[in-house]
C-alpha cells in the first residue's frame, strides 16, 4: 500500500532528508523513508493498520517533529506534513485517487 506526500515548512519550502517512520504499537519503527530534495517521500508497505507515524528533521537541534496516530492503510494515502518549530500532532489522511476512480 502506498503512503506518500510532501514534507514542507510553514512557508511551503520543501524539507529534504526528513525521516518518515511508520511505527508499531510498541513505538518501534517498522518502515522508514526519507524525503528527497523536493520534500517528497514514499513508503510502499503491506496494507494494514499502523498505530503511529512520525516525520522528524533535526529533532535534537530544532525540534521539528510531526506525529500521526491510527493510520489505516487500506488504500493509497497521501499525507502532506508541515513542520514548524512547534511539535504538531494530528492526521489529515486522504485516499489517493487513480484516474477514473469515483
Amino acid at each position: 500500500m502506498l503512503l506518500s506526500g510532501f514534507i514542507t515548512d510553514k512557508n511551503q519550502a520543501p524539507i529534504a532528508n526528513a525521516a518518515v517512520d511508520l511505527k508499531d504499537e510498541h513505538f518501534e519503527t517498522v518502515y522508514q523513508a526519507f524525503s528527497d530534495d523536493a520534500g517528497y517521500y514514499q513508503l510502499d508497505v503491506p496494507p494494514g493498520h499502523y498505530p503511529f507515524l512520525t516525520a522528524v528533521k533535526d529533532y535534537a537541534v530544532h525540534y521539528l517533529e510531526y506525529w500521526c496516530q491510527d493510520i489505516p492503510l487500506i488504500q493509497p494515502v497521501s499525507l502532506d506534513v508541515i513542520l514548524d518549530r512547534l511539535e504538531c500532532t494530528g492526521c489529515m489522511c486522504s485516499p489517493s485517487r487513480a484516474p477514473g476512480m469515483a
